[in-house]
């Protein structure tokens, strides 16, 4: 037998004796023996030599390396006499021998792999210490195996013919000398191959945002979880990628490499990712420049069958859709009425079905529908007016953006050469365009006469496909009213725009007074909405007297037309006034099938089954509505047999699984057993005919059958659940009819992501809930969870699948200028160009935000979430790297969030370069500044923006840290109170303090905005007490109210996903809160009391802090308990400071609890 290895031999004799000391004896090494009767009996031949793994083993790892006992010690290669003992101490003395030889090793295989079917393959092994004076060598493919014949070349060589195998897999190649003994640690690997997955289409999505690649089988996913970079699976093939493209852009998209060439065509912020085993999907970026009809390669070596061990996927697929061409919409946001001093500014950047790039929009002027009223005019005069804006709105026809101005151009895109420090342009090219759109126009329209001007625009895709024509109206008058257009962004064109009634519905404006000299800007704004069919009015809840409309769900009616107007006009005037109107229909929904419990479960044969459907919902009527839904129901049963399918049928020949109730009973018995129903596919289809047409949809469930009572096991899943990738998931079970006490396990059956590894939740895999944390599901991915719940000895499943809704995608953030002053220049924002993700996911809501360019730094909104896809902001003065990061976030109306940091083209960080501000120092900024903050920031809270209060706040917090002070000692100092210190002081806590704890509602988590306000009202406080000189004692209740309110906010739910801005701003506040009231009362302007109180509150509510379960930005960096350094050191530190200091004008001590 093999040395390395000893092996098992059989001993054959007489007078054995069966005891309890029965051993063998190999020359002097003892071994163990095994009685078989009295003639037989088997020997354990010991290991004499140390096993010398094959290379192959030690690279795959598949063997531990052996440890052997210090004093165990080699034996020569050669032949032993074997006796054997009874009574372990008296042994035969037959002499015969057991031969020891090298053990045989496999280093190569040629071939090393083959198909799983073929039985024709001869696999040449080459190693050493082969030889055939022994016995008949053997080889074996996969321990376990079949014994194969070999055929001996030499002592290096020898041939074997593999088996056949069912599925594909890679097994290890073993050699026997004498027909037994086999080595695993000498072998080498061979690999049976399953065929290849086969890619066999490559399809656009309807909106041409998604390129699907399907393959003919389940595949194993490259092995890759999440998107990643489309090169790492496909290429394009030679000469077609780059024919199309201009030289500037190959030259662009070479030096990028593989990836390169994929954002060239695909656009920047192409991702894959595969969305099921089944398809990868290609999620196309911002404007590339593919073609139907090109082809892409699946390259070789990294797909495979998803089951088995497979050759790899290889193949070519053509890009083609098969869908109609999908056809845009134009959407035109322009005032009706305009003023005698005003331009005519209008944008339709709103338009959409661009097919996942930039449209082509088509202004003009519609002369048959145009008339100039101002009679004093002759007609040949009224028509060059109206050529000549003609003319000029032409001149915006093109693409909706062309950063270099070839196919789109006009007067407003001459390239800038300089600006004002407020970032205006003072200069312009006469020959060169730069940062063209076309999406919009702005054409000057003070010298036109009175007048009904009809404002025409087109929009064509890529595709050639052409919008229908929207017209817009404008109505020339000769009074200075304000001007006015409602913002809003929504499905459908000018004419039809869709809104689901079942979500809120909000409409926001661009309300400015007249431009002419000496208009009043008191303006008065009211909101009024009315039935189109016949003209009555819909009460406007809430305030219709804010800048921005909100519609709460419910108050339109599906199918209806409506007509919003907005109505502005100066105080207490009639005739300076302005309207503007969109109109707006209800989009008519299907009803929601919805089954209690998962897509999938287990159920008891002895037991009755409910499967209840209540839970199905119309989305177009409220939940205390749904009687008006009108709502039907019918049930349907298969059985899935291992043949085929068939009838639900009891064993007694009753038929079951059908009914007209929204819950279906299954009788005790009526399920077949396991051996001869595999699952049923239960169905039910609910109907509604509201709206005038019946409209049906359907959910299944299979259910397993049991033998026997087995608990129930239900995850809550409502059929109005929806899932998207910046938001947690939660998952939670019942189980019912348990014998004992339940042991949980949750389980991946389907997704890239293991919910079994606590990185990825919130919760342990064995809880009853699951919560999988934000950023670990994959937009547009398939995902289906397991939850196995066992009682009594006996397991039952419930298994729930989804997919997560698509982030906004395709879009780009344009800024300019990219330099400026703090709190001077006005940089404008654009989001150019973005897509929902989902059929029907309108409208896009868009927030620019800001932060230092520093690692961890905190993100501060700039400009709150809003459906204008355009802003202007100033920004502070930079707290390091002389500028900002901007940074632009998207959301659907399914709050799928998409962040972008990349702005005008670039690849890198947005980053602006801000100057200092025009102030000597700190109290001149006091000085320009305390006068008009209060006006500014309650005009923005009266129009609803609160974030914009806060972030304005905060801009003017921020700029006052980072001035000078002008106090004659130098600046800030602890044993006296400057008048600067002082100045500042009062402007913060008297004047900017009680505005920040304004935007904080008594209920933050009841707001809709809660987290930003969290964010900014944290960031605020820790600005705030970022001096604690320049503080007071009329911050402290203040800040003691908003961190109080933050705390509960973010604490509220046990799992909540405490955000990082929040937590640390708040962290920073009460470490401030602490020095302040230090600082206070070392200057004597606090009493001993009061310093006890502010410093056991602020204890108290950083005891409130610590448990907070939070989150980090990357998976795995769950904070169970969230404290920060400094709040922790710095409470230490000031509590004994506290606590021992003296007043500077008396000798007491403060004590208590200090």
């Amino acid at each position: 037998g093999p040395a390395e290895s000893g092996g098992s031999v059989l001993v054959v004799g007489e007078g054995f004796v069966n005891t309890t000391s029965v051993r063998c004896r190999f020359g002097t090494l003892e071994g163990a023996g095994v009685m078989m009767n009295t003639t037989h009996m088997r020997c354990q031949a010991p290991q004499i030599q140390r096993k010398d793994y094959s290379a192959e083993v030690l690279r795959l790892g598949v063997l531990g390396v052996e440890v052997l006992p210090d004093d165990w010690v080699a034996q020569p290669v050669q032949s032993y006499a074997v006796e054997v003992s009874f009574d372990a101490q008296t042994y035969t003395s037959s002499g015969i021998t057991y031969t020891y030889y090298p053990s045989p090793q496999v280093d190569l295989l040629t071939p090393s792999s083959g198909s799983k079917g073929d039985a024709t393959v001869i696999v040449v092994l080459n190693g050493a210490n082969f030889r055939d004076d022994i016995a008949n060598p053997r080889c074996r493919f996969g321990v376990g195996g079949p014994m194969l014949e070999a055929s001996f070349l030499s002592s290096r060589a020898m041939m074997c013919r593999p088996q056949t195998v069912d599925m594909g897999q890679r097994v290890l190649v073993e050699v026997s000398l004498n027909g037994y003994d086999f080595e695993v640690h000498k072998s080498a690997a061979y690999s049976f191959f399953g065929v290849a997955p086969v890619p066999v289409s490559a399809r656009l999505s309807e909106s041409y945002c998604e390129l699907d690649i399907e393959f003919d089988v389940l595949t194993d996913k490259a092995g890759k979880p999440g998107e990643f970079p489309c090169s790492d699976l496909l290429e394009f093939l030679d000469g077609q990628a780059l024919h199309s493209m201009t030289d500037t852009a190959v030259s662009a998209a070479l030096a990028g490499g593989a990836e390169g060439i994929f954002e060239a065509m695909f656009g920047r912020g192409t991702v894959c990712g595969f969305t099921n085993n089944r398809t990868l999907t290609l999620s196309v970026g911002n404007n590339g420049g593919f073609r139907l009809g090109q082809q892409l390669a699946v390259r070789d070596g990294f797909v495979m069958r998803g089951t088995e061990l497979t050759s790899f996927a290889v193949g070519n697929v053509t890009i083609a859709n098969p869908f109609p061409l999908p056809k845009p919409s134009v959407k035109i946001t322009m005032p009706t009425t305009i003023g005698v001093c005003d331009r005519l500014q209008g944008s339709a950047s709103a338009s959409s079905g661009g097919a996942c790039r930039t449209l082509y929009f088509t202004w003009s002027l519609d002369l048959q529908a145009s008339r100039v009223t101002d009679d004093n005019l002759t007609p040949t005069q009224k028509g060059a007016f109206l050529s000549d804006l003609g003319l000029a709105l032409s001149a915006y026809s093109g693409l909706a953006y062309d950063p270099d101005g070839v196919l789109c151009r006009h007067p407003g895109c001459l390239t800038c050469l300089a600006r004002d420090a407020s970032g205006a342009c003072t200069q312009r090219s006469n020959t060169t365009y730069s940062e063209c759109r076309c999406d919009s126009i702005d054409v000057p329209f003070a010298d036109l006469p009175m007048g009904h001007y009809a404002i025409f625009a087109v929009v064509t895709n890529w595709l050639g496909a052409q919008s229908d024509p929207a017209v817009v109206t404008v109505t020339k008058v000769v009074q200075p009213i304000p001007v006015v257009r409602i913002i809003m962004n929504s499905a459908g064109d000018t004419l039809d725009r869709m809104v689901s009634v079942n979500r809120t519905l909000s409409a926001g404006s661009d309300i400015s007074a007249s431009p002419c000299a000496g208009s009043n800007s008191d303006l008065v704004i009211l909101w009024s909405i009315t039935r189109v069919s016949d003209g009555a009015s819909v009460a406007v809840p809430g305030d219709a007297t804010a800048s921005a409309l909100s519609l709460p769900p419910y108050t339109l009616a599906p199918g209806v037309r409506y007509k919003l107007l907005l109505h502005v006009n100066v105080r207490d005037s009639t005739l300076f006034k302005a309207t503007d109107e969109v109109e707006v229909v209800g989009i008519v929904s299907h009803p929601v099938a919805a089954i209690t419990g998962g897509v999938e479960r287990s159920a008891g044969r002895d037991q009755d089954l409910t499967l209840d459907g209540s839970i199905s919902f119309h989305p177009d009527f409220a939940p205390t509505n749904q009687a008006a839904a009108g709502l039907s129901y019918f049930w349907e049963c298969v059985a899935v047999l291992p043949t085929g399918t068939g009838p639900c049928v009891s064993d007694a020949g009753v038929p079951f699984g059908t009914g007209t109730a929204s819950a279906l009973l299954v009788p005790s018995g009526a399920l077949l057993s396991p051996a001869t129903v595999s699952y049923y596919l239960f169905t039910l289809n609910v109907t509604s005919s509201a709206g005038g047409s019946a409209l049906k949809t359907s959910a299944t469930t299979k259910v397993w059958p049991m033998d026997g009572t087995v608990h129930t096991v239900s995850i809550f899943n409502p059929g109005d659940t929806y899932h998207i990738p910046n938001m947690k998931s939660t998952f939670t079970s019942v189980v019912t009819s348990a014998p004992g006490p339940v042991s949980y396990s949750w389980t991946t059956v389907e997704g890239d992501v293991d919910v079994a590894l606590i990185q990825y939740t919130l919760t342990p895999a064995t809880a009853d809930t699951l919560v999988v944390k934000s950023g670990v599901l994959t937009g547009g991915h398939s995902y289906t969870f397991r939850l196995t719940a066992t009682s009594g000895g006996k397991e039952a499943f419930d298994q729930v699948s989804f997919v997560v809704k698509r982030q906004p995608r395709g879009g780009t953030l344009s800024v300019a200028p990219t330099s400026g002053t703090a709190t001077s220049t006005s940089f404008s924002l654009e989001a150019r160009a973005w897509e929902p993700g989902e059929e029907g996911a309108l409208p896009l809501e868009y927030q620019f935000e800001y932060r230092a360019p520093v690692t961890n730094s905190p993100v501060l909104v700039l400009v709150p979430f809003s459906q204008s896809a355009e802003a202007a902001a100033m920004l502070p003065p930079p707290t390091s790297g002389g500028g900002w990061q901007l940074r632009l976030r998207v959301r659907n109306s399914y709050k799928a969030e998409t962040l972008i940091t990349e702005c005008n083209g670039g690849s890198t960080t947005c980053t602006v370069t801000v100057a200092t501000p025009p102030y000597q120092n700190a109290s001149h900024f006091i000085e320009e500044t305390v006068a008009t903050v209060v006006t500014d920031v309650n005009t923005l809270m009266q129009a609803g923006s609160t974030v914009a209060a806060q972030s304005y706040i905060n801009m003017l917090l921020q700029t006052l840290h980072f001035l000078p002070s002008n106090s004659t000692g130098g600046g800030r100092r602890l044993l006296a109170i400057s008048a600067a210190e002082a100045a500042a002081a009062s402007y913060k806590c008297g004047t900017l303090m009680p505005l920040l704890a304004a935007t904080l509602p008594a209920d933050l988590s009841a707001d809709p905005s809660a987290l930003s306000l969290a964010q900014g009202g944290a960031s605020g406080l820790a600005l705030i007490y970022t001096t604690a000189s320049e503080t007071n004692d009329d911050c402290t209740a203040h800040a003691s109210t908003m961190v109080g309110k933050i705390l509960s906010y973010i604490g509220t739910d046990p799992l909540a996903e405490a955000d990082a801005t929040a937590l640390s701003g708040t962290s920073a506040a009460l470490s401030g809160m602490l020095a302040s009231i230090q600082f206070l009362y070392t200057q004597s302007a606090v009493t001993q009391a009061r310093t006890q109180a502010v410093v056991a509150d602020v204890l108290a509510k950083q005891a409130a802090l610590k448990p907070i379960v939070g989150y980090g930005s990357a998976v795995g960096e769950a904070l169970k308990n969230v404290q920060s350094t400094y709040l922790s050191t710095d409470t230490q530190r000031l509590s004994a400071t506290v606590t021992t200091a003296r007043r500077r004008d008396g000798p007491e001590a403060l004590g208590g609890e200090g």
